[in-house]
């Protein structure tokens, strides 16, 4: 079968699929059945399948976007994880922009097959991560991937270093190395290495996303800003980058900001669910339902997200007001 030649040297060929979509897990398997590989569905919980990930019973992601769960959303949760950054990822989304699918797989460094899926453009774009993940650069970020970050830390941020002078496996080590750092408190070292490396590649799309969401991360928003913002001026349709924009603007404390922000992409490019989610979030968030018209959101969306406030403090028994909770979201 000519897929041997391609997963032959994977240590494990099981797929984790996080769907919560009636249809498709059964295509999805089947597929991947015929490619020798298996699979575990997982419907809704993020961290189950990064603890998949980290006993090794999974070696690929398959993220499948959603109204209910967003595909970008899933993947900042999981790649906040070095483990899970350095794992193959396809996801199925229902964003058919070209700009956007260049992102998904330039900067996310995934692999994008957008909707509606068949099974011919699942095939095509298995056997394209397939081929990516099997090059040598990158079958050594899935073996770091297989090894803990507490084991021979230094020994893995110096293989990371090296594969910073491959430019396939670039984004991938440079993202993982600085998540390690952060997650083990080198928050200044790891800066003062995406700095140094900006000096070297000041207009690179990788380096400059990467440089956002280390300072979102690292919860220096207006700083995160200053490389979105640049970011922006590169890819200005996209809505994953004025999505990010706009949380780096809410975390700022500069709600007014974000919310024009997201308005005036909306304003451009009307129907983007995502968009208007969260705007009609930020509006409840901030008191602000009655400017409901003057943003174009929906009234009938606002009700929804105010109702599903109101619910989630009945349920938590939280008097953190809402802007607080919209505030920690981001």
């Amino acid at each position: 079968m000519p897929e041997q030649k391609h997963i032959g040297n994977w240590s494990g060929k099981t797929a984790g699929i996080l769907c919560d979509e009636k249809s498709l897990p059964a295509l999805l398997r089947e597929l991947l059945r015929q490619k020798s590989w298996e699979s575990i569905l997982i419907e809704s919980d993020i961290n189950s399948l990064k603890a998949l990930r980290h006993t090794n019973t999974i070696n690929m992601f398959m993220i499948v976007d959603s109204p209910s769960s967003p595909a970008t959303e899933s993947l900042r949760v999981l790649f906040k994880d070095a483990r899970c950054r350095l794992t193959p990822t396809m996801i199925f989304t229902s964003n058919i922009s070209t700009t956007d699918l260049l992102i998904y797989e330039r900067l996310f460094q995934v692999t994008p097959s957008p909707k509606p899926i068949t099974y011919g453009s699942i095939s095509t774009c298995l056997d394209r991560l397939i081929d990516q993940w099997s090059q040598p650069a990158m079958a050594v970020l899935r073996k770091l991937a297989e090894i803990s970050d507490d084991q021979n830390l230094d020994k893995k941020l110096e293989i990371l270093n090296k594969l910073l002078a491959d430019p396939i496996a670039m984004p991938i080590a440079l993202a993982s190395r600085t998540q390690i750092m952060l997650s083990s408190g080198l928050i200044k070292e790891a800066e003062e290495k995406l700095l140094s490396l900006c000096k070297v590649t000041p207009v690179n799309p990788a380096t400059l996303a990467i440089c956002g969401w280390f300072y979102l991360s690292a919860k220096m928003p207006v700083h995160a800003m200053r490389f979105l913002e640049k970011l922006r001026t590169i890819a200005p349709t996209s809505v994953l980058l004025n999505l990010d924009l706009a949380s780096a603007q809410i975390a700022s404390g500069d709600i007014t900001k974000a919310l024009n922000t997201l308005h005036e992409w909306a304003r451009r490019n009307p129907g983007n669910e995502a968009v208007d989610e969260r705007l009609a979030r930020l509006l409840v968030a901030d008191g602000k339902q009655s400017q409901a018209d003057s943003y174009g959101v929906k009234r009938a969306k606002i009700q929804k997200c105010a109702e599903s406030w109101v619910a989630l403090e009945i349920k938590d028994g939280d008097q953190t007001p809402t802007l607080k909770r919209e505030l920690n979201a981001s």
